[in-house]
């Protein structure tokens, strides 16, 4: 297990992607409310508190682009693919063998600016998109179900991808795809959550929900997506008959999604690498040029012989 590090500073984003609703990344204040809105509605209606978690849990946030960001997007050839009769923004750098690189929750293509030009460098086309109900891509909810499709859309449309480099949500999306027959030489998971439902565990205690809400929370879940949607959703599951070169990389100070889960989905890909940071917390990871370069090296040493 590698172990990195690194400079202490403040994370960009606000609070608890996991532990937080509408999208998991509200501030305290907007947290706070929530939670005395739950008690409220727990005293009169829980039925429909229930039912309001589960709209929430869907919701996406948009937060402002960076000027880096800013710079990156303008500087991209720029595509709008439709998906689901909705447009899906798309951004390309460079030519050679493809790089696709997927977002977390309440994030845009270009958080991973830092890494486009080191791709470029090394010889590599990045694409990068705006996830569902992201960045430029229309909507305002989303699920992991929809996230694998757009993955799987914008590598067909681009194939053949010689690697993926994937944060946060976006990991279990990605290994779904993966699962249902997405190609690719190469993965690179950063701060990947193992299982879903540790996610809408860690949910609804951050709401403060009671045990009748959660319970109907529950209900919603498998109504609309099955019994086995915890199964069907799992990271840890998902990659356990994978055969693709993996490197997972975590940060030991996340407070969104633990170290440990990176280090059980490593565990459970068969001949995965695992690299721990410190300091980075959940967002700072991707710009941290470390974390970069190891990233990098990472794709390059299978791109031999990728037209």
């Amino acid at each position: 297990m590698d172990y990195v590090k690194t400079e202490t500073g403040g994370d960009q984003g606000s609070s608890n992607t996991r532990n937080a609703p509408a999208g998991r990344d509200s501030d305290p204040k907007v947290l706070r409310l929530l939670r005395t809105s739950f008690r409220i509605i727990n005293k009169t209606a829980p039925w429909l508190g229930g039912r309001w978690a589960y709209w929430l849990w869907f919701r996406t946030h948009r937060f402002p682009e960076s000027r880096r960001e800013q710079e990156f997007r303008s500087s991209a050839q720029g595509f709008t693919f439709a998906y689901k009769g909705k447009p899906l923004a798309v951004y390309s750098w460079g030519e050679g063998p493809v790089v696709l690189l997927a977002h977390g929750w309440n994030g845009r293509a270009t958080q991973f600016w830092r890494f486009i030009d080191p791709l470029v460098q090394a010889g590599f086309r990045v694409v990068a998109f705006d996830l569902p109900a992201h960045g430029q891509s229309a909507g305002n909810s989303t699920d992991l179900f929809k996230i694998a499709e757009s993955i799987r859309l914008v590598s067909n449309q681009f194939g053949p991808v010689h690697g993926v480099i994937a944060h946060s949500l976006s990991n279990a999306a990605l290994v779904m795809a993966l699962r249902d027959g997405l190609s690719t030489n190469r993965v690179v998971c950063i701060s990947p959550p193992g299982q879903s439902v540790v996610m809408l565990k860690n949910y609804a205690e951050a709401l403060e929900l009671s045990s009748g809400m959660q319970e109907r929370l529950l209900k919603h879940f498998l109504r609309d997506y099955g019994d086995d949607v915890w199964k069907k959703t799992s990271a840890v599951q998902n990659v356990q008959e994978l055969s693709i070169p993996a490197l997972v990389i975590h940060d030991k100070d996340d407070r969104e999604v633990t170290w440990k889960e990176g280090k059980d989905l490593a565990n459970s890909w068969p001949g995965a690498e695992f690299m721990l940071t410190e300091s980075l917390g959940h967002r700072r990871i991707l710009r941290n040029p470390a974390i970069v370069d190891r990233s990098v090296e990472f794709l390059s040493s299978g791109s031999k012989g990728i037209e």
